[in-house]
């Protein structure tokens, strides 16, 4: 009887999950923001590139001097080191 029961219970690989979906799906997403950001800061407009980032700075003055083009990969390795800098002190 129990163990009728509990075959009637759903889990989470009852629908269709498997291990290393969600690895998978933060490594394609992360891909993809870099590959719009790429497009953006290569082929985007110029000008309302411009005037988003001079009003976005007026609003947040530590903002990254380039914007959305900024380099991510830089911006996590300035973020580890100062956090392991932090941790060291």
């Amino acid at each position: 009887m129990l163990i009728t029961g509990c075959a009637s219970i759903e889990t989470p690989l009852d629908d269709g999950y498997q291990p290393g979906d969600v690895g998978r799906t933060v490594y394609g997403g992360a891909g993809r923001i870099l590959q719009l950001q790429h497009e953006y800061c290569q082929n985007g407009d110029l000008l309302a590139r411009e005037m988003l980032l001079y009003f976005v700075r007026s609003a947040v003055p530590g903002y990254p001097v380039d914007g959305l083009c900024t380099d991510l990969i830089a911006v996590i390795r300035e973020a580890s080191d100062k956090r392991a800098n932090d941790d060291a002190s």
